[in-house]
């Protein structure tokens, strides 16, 4: 699958976000040089670490903590349906640098003081 991104080109458009969260699924391998082709961003951390622009989502690694946490509940007897719904309160945005570089985009400074994460 990564051969596929290799050869595909994108138009130069500043404003282009490619979803790669239904789109390719879980996989931030060979996303690198298709991301380099145009700005891209994701809900994903993993995505902007791999290569894309940006991303802005929920921090799915704590995500999976809490879903653990509910898990332990639920094997000390509690029954599932009297659990709490939740819903994401943490959030992450990361910038990648070193695409935006590559790009030739410049990010404001702005920007780059409200990241969580900033890629060199």
């Amino acid at each position: 699958m990564p051969s596929c991104f290799g050869e595909r080109t994108v138009p130069n458009i500043p404003d282009l976000l490619k979803d790669h969260d239904h789109g390719v699924g879980y996989r931030p391998w060979g996303i690198g040089r298709f991301a380099r082709s145009a700005p891209d961003g994701s809900a994903q951390s993993e995505f902007a670490e791999a290569g894309d622009l940006m991303a802005y989502g929920p921090d799915y690694r704590y995500l999976w903590r809490r879903a653990g946490s509910l898990v332990g509940r639920i094997l000390k007897g509690i029954r599932p349906g009297d659990l709490p719904i939740e819903q994401a309160d943490r959030f992450r945005f990361v910038i990648n640098l070193k695409t935006a570089k590559a790009l030739g985009v410049t990010i404001p400074r702005t920007l780059l003081l409200r990241a969580d994460q900033v890629i060199e």
